[in-house]
């Protein structure tokens, strides 16, 4: 068996979590655009990343059906969460991205460990590509630190230094 039932299993809910992540991230656009009128920081929340995990979604898929494996589509719940400031909203961002990176990561060497080698070859490259998400959630950090009370300064440079 090229990938077993547990490891399958995992995949799947990886799958799930970028499609969360989507849907989590669609919201933080529209909080953004909406409540705290930072349209060009919205805009890159969600092409940059909101759109991006579905495409996650799809490698981790893609995996699956390489070896004759059918995908379950696990269910996502809603995004209904509201932000008392940029600050909160931007820290949530940074956390929910390094709890899925965490995720990735268990997976990828659960796989390994599981013997599913191939499993582990085909997320290796997404791992690598993801680091690109965890790099750009660690500078919304620095960047909301650095522009502190002039967080609209933020908003109307935002695509200078954004990394995706």
């Amino acid at each position: 068996m090229l990938i077993s039932n547990e490891i399958k299993m995992e995949l799947d809910r990886l799958g799930q979590r970028f499609f969360w992540m989507n849907k989590k991230l669609d919201r933080m656009k529209s909080v953004l655009n909406v409540k705290f009128a930072m349209p060009k920081l919205s805009e890159l929340v969600h092409h940059q990343l909101a759109h991006s995990y579905p495409l996650l979604a799809d490698e981790v898929n893609d995996i699956e059906e390489n070896f004759n494996y059918d995908v379950n589509y696990l269910g996502v719940e809603g995004a209904n969460e509201d932000y008392e400031d940029v600050d909160e909203l931007i820290n949530q961002l940074y956390e929910w991205t390094l709890e899925t990176n965490d995720f990735l990561q268990k997976v990828k060497l659960d796989a390994r460990d599981a013997g599913n080698h191939n499993v582990y070859d085909l997320l290796t490259p997404l791992s690598r590509e993801y680091s690109k998400y965890v790099a750009n959630a660690i500078l919304l950090v620095d960047k909301k630190k650095q522009y502190g009370n002039h967080l609209y300064d933020m908003d109307a440079q935002a695509e200078d230094w954004w990394v995706l």
